[in-house]
């Protein structure tokens, strides 16, 4: 039992604390907590769901998968399948005025894909994906650091990307020019710990991706 319950920290660690945190308490109103009472779980569980009006429950399901769907996956129709950094991936991300696509790794065993980005030219799909060195790019030291959750600005020339580090290391926003694939600038700030949920407000709102 030690060996499952130890187990599960880590897997909590690496898949879950970013956003929902490492005391389960959840991020303001961005991701919910998770320190809920075995009691309410099995009586969850045991229940027909939620009582929610259908106004609610359409509510509930666009924020499931703006917020929600990247990490806990949804029902989706196959229309094609592209070879990429092997796996381990959480956002994909383009723009209408972008020609590129990207995809992160953050959840890979392979620090050479967790630490960098995949991008695609959606014009010439078969020819694969470029991987940009984002971690790298943000100059960080020492730490685990993970790329994830590319964000576009509202003109989609330009690409965000949270570089994730350990609590007591540092982390960054690394900025992309979408257009070159040059890096434009790097935020850094003692403040800045596992940025995560930095949605472009304009883009989220009027269901650009």
């Amino acid at each position: 039992m030690d060996e499952r319950i130890s187990n599960g920290e880590k897997l909590y660690a690496a898949n879950c604390a970013a956003c929902h945190q490492a005391d389960g308490t959840g991020l303001n109103r961005a991701f919910p907590p998770l320190t809920i009472s075995a009691e309410d779980t099995r009586s969850f569980i045991d229940s027909e769901g939620p009582n929610m009006t259908q106004d609610e429950f359409n509510a509930a399901t666009e924020i499931f998968f703006r917020r929600c769907a990247g990490c806990h996956g949804v029902l989706r129709k196959v229309v094609r399948t592209l070879a990429g950094m092997g796996g381990g991936s959480l956002f994909v991300k383009t723009h209408p005025n972008s020609n590129n696509l990207w995809v992160d790794a953050p959840l890979n065993p392979d620090t050479r894909f967790s630490q960098a980005i995949a991008v695609y030219d959606i014009n010439n799909l078969d020819n694969g994906f470029e991987v940009l060195p984002i971690a790298q790019w943000a100059d960080l030291g020492e730490g685990p650091k993970r790329v994830v959750q590319p964000e576009y600005n509202k003109a989609g020339d330009e690409v965000w990307f949270s570089v994730w580090n350990g609590l007591k290391q540092k982390s960054a926003i690394v900025v992309v020019d979408d257009k070159t694939r040059k890096l434009k600038t790097v935020i850094k700030s003692p403040e800045l710990v596992t940025p995560t949920g930095k949605f472009n407000i304009y883009n989220t709102l009027n269901d650009i991706y």
